[in-house]
């Protein structure tokens, strides 16, 4: 077995809990203590009735997610709020969350991981959020037409059609990533660096516009599909920190 002040202290040093504080209003870390030690890790995109059923009934000691069940102060504690916290404290597990510095991580988030996986290199923190680098950018091996970029995203991601927005240029070769919840914003520092293509979670309709102007490829992934690659990162990580324990992704898509 592992402990619970073990992983937590891990976690808490691999992702910068503690340096992004002034930055993220969620709530990082441990959200919800329980039991002291155990072998089975959760791992899971949202915070949800679902997955606190799964660990339940899989008798897990920690979950970790990406999108935490509190953000900045709590308010109170609803009927859903009561029912989410009633399946943790009867299964007595803990529940970690990592928002911001999961999706910033230079190795494991999901930006970076995101790249990665569509084989970009020369990668940098890159994408200004409260003064803090929360995306990530690189460049292809070579030149690639942006319409078979676009396509190897929709594999790699498996969702409906994309939103993609192709008013850059016909070869794509530097690309950002935001995932998640991106905002228009980024359009216009995308340009100032050179990027040609940018690759976010939720493409809205402020996009539209702001990239035919500015010249930019836009690809919208969805928000769940771009923010699962960081939890399976740290689950990845942890198990082989910890070879005593079994880390287990529960994908629980919403297709948005």
């Amino acid at each position: 077995m592992v402990s619970r002040q073990e992983i937590v202290t891990y976690l808490d040093e691999i992702l910068d809990i503690p340096g992004w504080e002034p930055v993220d209003s969620s709530r990082n870390g441990l959200q919800v203590i329980g039991r002291d030690e155990g072998t089975l890790i959760l791992g899971a995109t949202d915070a949800s009735q679902a997955l606190f059923e799964i660990a339940k009934e899989s008798d897990a000691f920690l979950v970790f997610v990406h999108h935490g069940l509190f953000w900045a102060d709590i308010q109170r504690v609803d009927g859903v709020v009561k029912t989410r916290l009633a399946a943790l404290f009867q299964s007595n597990t803990n529940l970690y969350a990592a928002h911001l510095p999961l999706d910033a991580h230079p190795e494991l988030g999901n930006n970076a991981q995101l790249l990665r996986l569509l084989t970009v290199e020369n990668t940098n923190p890159w994408g200004t959020y409260h003064g803090r680098k929360i995306g990530c950018k690189g460049t292809l091996p070579e030149p690639e037409l942006f319409t078979a970029f676009a396509q190897r995203v929709q594999d790699l991601l498996a969702v409906p059609p994309l939103t993609v927005m192709a008013n850059g240029p016909e070869m794509c070769h530097s690309i950002g990533v935001i995932s998640g919840g991106a905002t228009a914003n980024f359009v216009a520092e995308a340009t100032s660096a050179g990027l040609d293509t940018l690759l976010v979670g939720e493409a809205g309709h402020s996009f539209f516009h702001l990239s035919k102007e500015y010249g930019l490829n836009v690809i919208g992934g969805g928000h769940y599909a771009t923010e699962t690659w960081g939890v399976k990162a740290v689950l990845e990580r942890l198990q082989a920190q910890y070879p005593e324990i079994q880390a287990e992704f529960i994908d629980l898509p919403t297709g948005l």
